[in-house]
């Protein structure tokens, strides 16, 4: 009754003993896109019964919509989610429903609903709920975010959860500064699936003079939980108890929040407050706690502003490049900088394995397009720096990430280059699945970056042909040339096969890439491709792939091979491989000894620029 009369929502659905089950009672409430299920239960020994004693009223589960039930709880279970329960499908005479679930903080569980092929009103199970009372909606819309409170040190643990196990992104971060009061602070990671639809708020609690509001969650409800449910509305009155807002708080939203449509003084007459995100600003109202412990209560929500992860969405599904001024979303800027700094820092690195082999070349043909391909990767990192400064990060600050470790670059440029037969294994084997990938990074939605690949795509093109016809050459000369062309071969295939990345089950980064179209194939379609070009040439020369799984499927008309030895892969990326101290311990050696060069490079640079605006 309560949520009818004060929130407006309208009667769906119902479950109980007059539709066969036995051991709870549902309603089913509907407002706008939400659905709330309360449910209460019918016997002393249930889940229900032993929830409400832990934590009286409260969140139990947070229903997902998902395309495929099954892999949705295949996928999170291998990345380490702990299992609620296992896919299943329940039939009636409207269709199919298939469920699965998994825990998350406190008792708190996901479950993954797929209802494609179903057409009831709700779920089996349910009937359609039917009242002679229906007040009028307030105008909730769907719901905008649940915040999830954690204990003291719980926000990291949960948003790496989000991260790893459900592929979400870290939309923003607050600590104690930012979200704080005299008496009372927090914590908060924004967490989010990429578009924007699904937002999940981690907090922690803060030290303050008093009880952190989260701490004191925590203590009534008996550990983490979903603390409340943000709703999006177009702002209506209505007889509702809302939180106190003091009136010196107005005082200072012009100059937090800039300029707003709303009159500042309705907005203090109701307790309306004003806060600012990257889309623009957002009208919110906080109502008391809805149950008898202070525990769940409800925000709602309005937010303003023409930008929006809607439209971003729609410019990128109708094939539009985004530009260095167009809005985008933090996380998609975030994704984009750690990829292209890693993509440039693997180029600029990727120097020093060849660099070696300039003077021991074996004539001078093979010396000066190993010289001119190193120059060309040297480029190539100019071009991706360039690319990551539109995102106004200073480059001698990409540097200082690589050089502290804090940034990545490419784990197969850690391994060493013994002879010259690892040269012709560099440029066929890393560069032929650099321009793999490549090709496709050239799609990529951001501007800057796939004008950028397009040039580099040409010239590793190239590099890959010049590695190719090392190997063939040594294939054609005498027994000890080719003993070392198939040695190559045999250190090398792997880590040309690791540079593609995780498996997509095991990435924390592909679906959000994928989204968002900064990559248009995932990692492992790209192997299998790189793969199956491979191999017919490796045949064509007389070369053996070491793999001694590696067989032809007519069937799907692909190369099936061995899995990838991930415990190497996952050593190099953490700093353990061959030639990590080597490659990084001579990257810093270098960069700072070419410091006059830099120096005197700017100073030209500035000079020419006077000298022109003089003319």
């Amino acid at each position: 009754h309560f949520y009818k009369t004060a929130l407006g929502f309208q009667e769906l659905a119902y479950a109980g003993l007059e539709t066969g089950i036995r051991d709870r009672t549902s309603y089913v409430l509907q407002q706008g896109k939400i659905r709330l299920v309360l449910t209460t239960p019918l016997t002393k020994d249930s889940t229900i019964a032993q929830h409400l004693i832990d934590h009286g009223d409260g969140v139990r589960v947070i229903a997902l919509w998902v395309d495929d039930a099954y892999d949705a709880y295949y996928q999170t279970t291998q990345r380490g989610a702990k299992s609620y329960l296992e896919p299943n499908e329940v039939i009636d005479e409207n269709g199919i429903v298939k469920m699965s679930g998994i825990h998350t903080y406190g008792d708190t569980v996901h479950l993954f609903i797929e209802r494609k092929n179903y057409k009831g009103v709700f779920l089996p199970g349910y009937e359609k709920w039917e009242t002679e009372y229906h007040p009028i909606p307030t105008g909730l819309k769907y719901i905008d975010h649940m915040v999830g409170n954690v204990e003291l040190g719980g926000m990291n643990k949960w948003s790496k959860f989000y991260a790893e196990v459900m592929g979400f992104f870290n939309l923003v971060t607050f600590d104690d500064k930012d979200i704080s009061t005299e008496y009372t602070a927090l914590m908060s990671k924004v967490m989010t699936n990429g578009n924007g639809y699904i937002k999940f708020p981690i907090n922690e609690p803060a030290q303050g003079k008093k009880k952190s509001q989260v701490q004191e969650y925590l203590d009534f409800y008996n550990g983490p939980g979903c603390q409340h449910i943000a709703v999006a509305t177009e702002m209506r009155k209505r007889g509702v108890e809302f939180l106190y807002v003091p009136g010196s708080y107005y005082d200072t939203v012009k100059e937090r929040v800039g300029i707003i449509e709303e009159d500042l003084n309705e907005l203090k007459k109701w307790g309306i407050m004003v806060d600012r995100d990257e889309e623009g600003y957002l009208l919110q109202i906080f109502t008391k706690p809805v149950e008898d412990r202070p525990t769940l209560f409800f925000e709602i929500i309005q937010r303003k502003g023409a930008k929006s992860f809607e439209k971003f969405q729609a410019r990128i599904d109708a094939g539009e490049k985004i530009e260095p001024k167009d809005w985008m979303p933090e996380a998609y800027k975030k994704t984009l900088l750690r990829q292209i700094s890693q993509h440039a820092h693997s180029e600029v690195i990727g120097m020093q394995p060849e660099g070696n082999w300039v003077l021991r070349a074996p004539s001078l043909r093979a010396k000066k397009i190993l010289l001119a391909k190193i120059q060309d990767e040297g480029g190539h990192g100019l071009y991706l720096y360039s690319a990551a400064e539109t995102f106004g990060v200073d480059r001698s600050e990409m540097i200082e990430q690589l050089q502290s470790g804090k940034a990545k670059y490419s784990s197969v440029f850690n391994y060493p280059t013994l002879n010259w037969a690892d040269i012709g294994a560099i440029g066929w084997l890393v560069d032929g699945a650099a321009i793999v990938n490549q090709t496709m990074l050239a799609k990529c939605s951001y501007g800057p970056y796939s004008r950028a690949m397009i040039r580099i795509c040409k010239e590793e093109g190239f590099h890959q042909k010049q590695g190719y016809e090392i190997m063939a050459k040594m294939m054609k000369g005498n027994a000890a040339q080719k003993e070392m062309a198939q040695d190559a071969i045999n250190r090398w295939w792997w880590p040309a096969l690791m540079m593609f990345g995780p498996h997509d089950s095991e990435s924390a980064h592909t679906s959000e890439s994928m989204k968002w179209k900064i990559k248009v194939e995932s990692n492992d379609r790209l192997r299998q491709r790189f793969v199956n070009r491979t191999v017919e040439q490796a045949h064509h020369i007389g070369l053996k792939v070491p793999d001694e799984k590696l067989k032809y499927n007519e069937k799907t008309r692909n190369w099936e091979f061995s899995d990838i030895n991930w415990d190497e892969f996952w050593n190099v990326v953490k700093g353990n491989g061959p030639c990590n101290h080597q490659r990084m311990s001579h990257h810093i050696k270098y960069h700072n000894e070419g410091a006059w060069v830099r120096e005197a490079a700017m100073a030209y640079a500035n000079k020419q620029s006077v000298s022109k605006t003089l003319n």
